[in-house]
């Protein structure tokens, strides 16, 4: 009798297939670490389905705010056990630790399962700036005699580290302005106390420059942005390698063991595989970043670092 239930969990684990033994009855969470209704909410709650669909087992979207995401990332840690993934940002996963020695993690603590997007950083400037003064400004070329205000939405942020190594190479007169927050900054944009900031060209910054509240001066991409076909690349504008992206990814703790890592990483994927999904992340303004392998996520997320740490290392020896 013994061998015959044997024998008949055998058969029901080959008809249900590969995704069904490997549910796990416990809920998996998916760590935010910001508030709810912020862009990068939006996208977890986005392929929330699809990863329930591929792991067959529940996924809560779980929002640990605080600390500049900090927070989120080290309560997501915890779960070395792979009963939780984390939505991360380039800020939050690389760029905080970077700048606060007193945060109790690394990026070497995370490993990468997908990308959800990426966005080119573009410089946009407030309504009335001067474009001609502007474009000699860019050229570094003349540099007048008042510096402009070019605002980022924190020290230590990529908007305050890609506008630091654009003055550093043009060497152009720039006041750094730095803010608690992407929403006062645009608002101090909008209504024109600072004159310019580096900011991703996603979510709804692209509607802003298409109301005319903003002007797009130029994208740190290798390419034109699809949309903004007449917005020069810094590369056109003389600028090598003046390349700058930010992204959103889902990872998981590295201690992660293999066997709980592998289905985890399989259904990051096919969520962002999926067309639908697709379709509504270039609504947000995010572009793919396909990577195939486990090795191509970990040589992204390794490149970005070493990318990273470069640019915050050359940002303190500027006196």
């Amino acid at each position: 009798m013994r061998r015959w239930w044997t024998a008949c969990w055998i058969v029901l684990g080959l008809a249900l297939g590969p995704g069904a033994q490997a549910q796990d009855g416990r809920s998996l969470r998916l760590v935010v670490p910001y508030p709810s209704g912020g862009i990068l909410d939006a996208q977890a709650r986005l392929v929330a389905p699809t990863l329930r669909h591929h792991l067959q087992r529940e996924v809560v979207v779980d929002n640990i705010a605080g600390a500049a995401g900090a927070i989120g990332l080290q309560h997501a840690l915890a779960a070395a056990d792979g009963a939780a993934l984390v939505a991360g940002t380039d800020s939050d996963v690389v760029l905080a630790p970077l700048f606060n020695a007193e945060l109790k993690y690394r990026p070497e603590q995370f490993r990468l399962l997908a990308v959800l997007g990426s966005a080119p950083m573009a410089l946009l400037a407030r309504p009335g700036l001067d474009l001609a003064s502007w474009a000699s400004l860019a050229a570094g070329a003349v540099r007048g005699d008042a510096e402009l205000r070019l605002a980022s939405y924190g020290v230590g942020s990529n908007a305050h580290l890609v506008a630091d190594d654009y003055v550093r190479r043009t060497r152009a007169r720039w006041l750094h302005v730095p803010y608690r927050g992407v929403a006062p900054l645009l608002q101090d944009l909008m209504g024109g106390v600072v004159d310019a900031a580096f900011l991703p060209l996603a979510a709804g910054v692209p509607d802003l420059v298409r109301a005319g509240r903003l002007q797009l001066l130029a994208v740190a991409a290798t390419e034109r942005v699809p949309g903004f076909a007449q917005v020069p690349t810094w590369e056109e504008l003389g600028l090598d390698g003046f390349v700058h992206r930010s992204w959103s990814a889902l990872l998981v703790p590295a201690s992660v063991p293999a066997p709980a890592l592998e289905p985890l990483r399989a259904a990051a994927l096919a969520a962002v595989q999926d067309a639908a999904v697709q379709q509504q992340l270039a609504a947000m303004g995010l572009a793919p970043v396909p990577l195939a392998t486990d090795a191509e996520a970990q040589s992204f997320l390794a490149a970005e670092v070493r990318r990273y740490r470069g640019l915050a290392g050359a940002a303190r020896a500027v006196p």
